[in-house]
């Protein structure tokens, strides 16, 4: 019991000589370990300076001035009517709110820290969207029209690629020959050029129809890129696909939608879920469930058709 009290005295003397860091000093630091240097570096430093400018407004100086109250506050604003550029969407908003705590995780693990605690975090709740995925019709549709009309075989290559692959967009946008090992064998594989997680960059097998897209790709040369396209480019021309299949309105038809169409794809071919963890590189499997959930490949359902 004495010890405990002696930590709990001590524990207070730090607190009381410790002086949390300005919190423009914090953003400063948070972008430069986190943003700089990525794609989405220009969204999230406009963000993040308009939500800073916010709670510099409202007389906070540091993350540990954060409190529940600031937070409520701040989601209200973010969906005023009357803002010049309309209300946030609710899935806009939690993005912004997020980067206080993304702040705050830099903050504290930061040597010396820059903050006494974590600060308070709020989620608003979002809708259920029903997610799209490209289906094996739309596929059949999309790559012949691709290819015969557009003339676009890289497009279509992409895009059949991702299907098989399951890469994230700009881990099959940083592929070179060199990524690829054993093409002419029953066994090829490829090392990810990833970088969104620690474990990203790891040699992954691949099915010979993603073998025969890459070699077709390479060709006999040396140091050649898979997709010489910037994202802006495969932005645009995503756009226009989007528009042929008619989803022009969705705002879950998107580059990423591939990998999810992945999903489907190998749950439809019965591979158990730990394996479509491991091989999409997801850390938690809820996030690889939720992928199944959105894109309906749960295997269990499939008994129920007897009954239909």
């Amino acid at each position: 019991m004495a010890n405990a009290q002696v930590r709990r005295i001590s524990a207070a003397r730090v607190d009381k000589d410790f002086e949390s860091a300005p919190i423009r000093e914090v953003l400063r630091i948070t972008r430069d370990l986190r943003w700089r240097g990525r794609r989405c570096e220009k969204s999230m430093w406009g963000w993040s300076e308009e939500v800073v400018t916010w709670l510099e407004r409202q007389g906070v100086k540091t993350l540990d001035d954060i409190t529940s109250y600031h937070l409520a506050d701040l989601a209200k604003d973010l969906q005023r009517a009357d803002r010049p550029r309309g209300p946030n969407s609710l899935a806009v908003v939690n993005k912004k709110l997020a980067i206080i705590s993304l702040m705050s995780e830099v903050a504290i693990n930061h040597k010396p820290p820059l903050a006494a605690g974590a600060t308070p975090k709020m989620r608003l709740a979002e809708p259920v969207v029903l997610k799209w995925w490209l289906t094996p019709d739309q596929k059949d549709r999309l790559v012949p029209w691709l290819r015969n009309e557009r003339h676009d075989e890289l497009m279509a290559d992409y895009i059949e690629f991702i299907c098989t692959t399951g890469l994230r967009v700009e881990e099959a946008l940083r592929l070179w020959d060199y990524h690829f090992i054993g093409l002419d064998t029953d066994e090829p594989s490829l090392t990810v050029p990833g970088t969104k997680t620690h474990d990203a960059q790891v040699t992954l097998p691949i099915s010979k129809e993603a073998a025969e897209i890459a070699k077709r790709r390479i060709g006999n040369g040396r140091f050649v890129k898979l997709f010489p396209i910037t994202y802006e480019t495969l932005r645009a021309k995503w756009i226009e696909c989007r528009e042929y299949l008619g989803q022009g309105h969705s705002t879950t038809c998107t580059l990423k939608a591939m990998r999810r169409t992945f999903a489907k794809f190998a749950r439809d071919r019965r591979m158990p879920k730990d394996d479509l963890q491991l091989y999409l590189r997801h850390r938690s499997r809820k996030t690889t469930e939720g992928y199944l959930q959105l894109v309906g490949g749960a295997e269990e359902l499939k008994k129920v058709r007897q009954w239909l």
